[in-house]
């Protein structure tokens, strides 16, 4: 996850973002947080913690990539003096949604939480492929490699051996 945040900074952020402590827990009803202060010392100085819940990890590996800069672009809103949230951090507003979407994610509005359902668009799926995230994807779930692209395939092993397919052809099939 560091070697991830350090390619999304390097990509969305000109290396401009302080690097945060990057944990991996239970985050209740969220797929990740950053803390809005320092709250760990390392090397004399304070970081920011930036969580990836512990139970989303299971997820194709650009929807991790896709929470992880999300909340890089709150790290991002907190340096620049951009008021990206309300309500004690959980409704996000607009100002997010256009950092966000500058940074090639797809943000979806919610009554209850404000523009903070995020997805990852081609882009960002194409970054993932671009950056060889299968091995890291293979790591962290079994089908997680064929999650990675938009096509037909046979997986053999684990899920992480594919044999791409020609598209055209008809048959049910049910996946377990």
């Amino acid at each position: 996850l560091n070697k991830i945040f350090n390619r999304l900074n390097e990509t969305y952020f000109e290396n401009a973002l302080t690097k945060p402590v990057i944990t991996i827990m239970s985050t209740p009803r969220a797929y990740g947080h950053v803390s809005v202060y320092e709250v760990w010392l390392s090397e004399e100085k304070g970081r920011r913690e930036l969580n990836i819940g512990a139970g989303t990890l299971n997820r194709p590996i650009e929807n991790v990539v896709a929470t992880m800069l999300h909340e890089m672009v709150h790290i991002y809103c907190m340096e620049n003096g951009i008021k990206d949230t309300s309500r004690g951090g959980s409704y996000h507003n607009k100002r997010f949604k256009q950092e966000a979407e500058r940074r090639d994610l797809i943000i979806s509005y919610d009554s209850r939480i404000g523009f903070s359902i995020t997805q990852p668009s081609d882009k960002l799926i194409e970054w993932c492929i671009d950056e060889e995230l299968e091995e890291l994807a293979a790591k962290l779930g079994s089908d997680n490699v064929f999650c990675l692209y938009n096509h037909a395939a046979i997986c053999r092993g684990r899920g992480e051996l594919l044999e791409f397919i020609e598209e055209n052809f008809k048959f049910n099939v049910s996946i377990i």
